[in-house]
Parts: C-alpha cells; sequence; structure tokens
C-alpha cells in the first residue's frame, strides 16, 4: 500500500511542475482511457447478446408432423424429419422453409434445389462411385426457396452448376480448377523434383 501511495505522489509532482496545462492533459488522457474501457465493455456486452439470441434463435424452430408431404414458411430442425432407421428424409417439398442444422446431408435420388440461400454451410463433392456415411439421405425433396443453415451437403458432380449458381461455399474441387499435382521439394530428392503418386481410395 505504501509503494502505490509513494508512486501515485511521485506522479502528482510530476505533473504538477507543468501546472495547469499538466492537470488538462492528464483529465483528457483519463477521459479517453476511461471512453475506450467503455467502448470495450460495449462492445463485449453487444457480441455475447447476438451471440446468446442467435443461439436462442437456431433453437427456436416449429413443431411439425414428420409424415406431412409439403412444408411452407416453417421453421424445421433436419433432425426432426429424418427417418431413425433409414436416416433419410424421402419425398418432402419445402417451400420458403428455414432449414436448421447442424446436420451432415447427402443429395440423393431425384431431388431438386432452387433458390436457396446457405447460411454457415460447407458444400462436399463426392466422386460418382463414392460411398457415405453418417449422413442423412435427402431422397426426392423438392427445396424451393428459404435457407439451410450449419449442415454440411455432399452431392454428386451433376449438382455442382445448381449449387454454384446459389452462392454454394465449396470446401472441395468443383471441377473447374486446373489439375495440380504436388511436388517434393528439391532438398527431398537430391536436388530432383518427382510427382507424388495419388493416394489409392478403398471403398468401404
Amino acid at each position: 500500500m505504501g509503494v502505490i501511495t509513494g508512486w501515485l505522489s511521485g506522479g502528482v509532482e510530476w505533473i504538477s511542475q507543468f501546472g495547469w496545462f499538466g492537470w488538462w492533459i492528464s483529465f483528457l488522457i483519463g477521459t479517453l482511457l476511461s471512453a475506450l474501457c467503455l467502448a470495450a465493455l460495449a462492445w463485449m456486452w453487444s457480441l455475447w447478446s447476438n451471440t446468446r439470441a442467435r443461439r436462442k434463435w437456431s433453437q427456436q424452430t416449429d413443431q411439425i408432423n414428420p409424415l406431412d408431404p409439403e412444408f411452407t414458411r416453417r421453421r424445421i430442425k433436419l433432425i426432426d424429419l429424418a427417418n431413425p432407421l433409414s436416416r433419410r428424409i424421402v419425398r418432402k417439398k419445402f417451400i420458403d422453409c428455414e432449414l436448421m442444422g447442424p446436420a451432415n446431408l447427402v443429395v440423393i435420388g431425384a431431388s431438386s434445389f432452387n433458390a436457396v440461400a446457405f447460411q454457415n454451410c460447407d458444400i462436399v463433392v463426392l466422386r460418382e462411385d463414392g460411398q457415405i456415411a453418417n449422413v442423412i439421405g435427402l431422397e426426392q425433396v423438392d427445396v424451393l426457396g428459404g435457407s439451410i443453415w450449419q449442415c454440411t451437403l455432399f452431392i454428386r458432380p451433376a449438382l455442382v452448376p445448381a449449387f454454384k449458381e446459389m452462392g454454394g461455399n465449396f470446401i472441395t474441387a468443383t471441377g473447374d480448377e486446373p489439375p495440380h499435382t504436388p511436388l517434393l521439394p528439391p532438398s527431398a530428392a537430391k536436388g530432383k523434383r518427382r510427382q507424388i503418386p495419388a493416394p489409392k481410395v478403398v471403398n468401404q
């Protein structure tokens, strides 16, 4: 306590030597620091409030009958529609709905998407002969307008143009990128570059 008191007293003596000008500058600096602290606290409160409100909003979904074939302007949690045995959503039509995740979805069968907004979603392009597990299958599902939230969608190459037109966020190659084969650095091959053979993929 004595050390703090001595340090503050030294600061007062240093300011006093500049007279009223020193005290005025000290007042301005104190006001600026106080304003910055208040602004930081307000920003942190706003960030926390927005995060809490968004989490609460995403958890508020409509009560639905999963046997209905068509839904219009509803907020639906996709996991509530999936058959617990087959893990599929079959023959459904969504018009201007908000389809909520989180969920991993694979588009199969004669499904269509038109004018859909993807919010915090990732698009993964599968091989034509690729097999995938731990997903919810969308089979003969039509989505007209609306939005899909917090989902990872696995699609076949044929659907790439439609999803690109809707602004999907692709995290895999879409076929438009130039072919690229990674090369070893010169030091790894005694000054000579060599191509790395492509890894073999074994289907389960």
